[in-house]
């Protein structure tokens, strides 16, 4: 598997970026849980989007997805 991650330069900024990095990952749980798959998402979105409607759009966008795929599939 491949992990994911925050290099950082050895400065305060960067100690507390990394510091904040840590305490989210534990706060989020293990890699599959519903809370890490939520965050991998939003930087997903949050690095291709720079303004906060593209922003919202995109999360919106996100759950209607999640709404779709929870639907089981039915032939016509």
């Amino acid at each position: 598997t491949v992990g994911g991650g925050l290099a950082a330069a050895a400065t305060t900024a960067g100690v507390t970026a990394l510091s904040m990095e840590r305490l989210i990952q534990r706060a989020t749980g293990p890699e599959d849980s519903f809370a890490a798959r939520l965050r991998r998402r939003l930087d997903v979105i949050a690095s291709a989007e720079t303004t906060l409607l593209g922003r919202t759009l995109g999360l919106a966008d996100a759950v209607a997805g999640q709404a779709r795929r929870r639907q089981p599939y039915v032939e016509a």
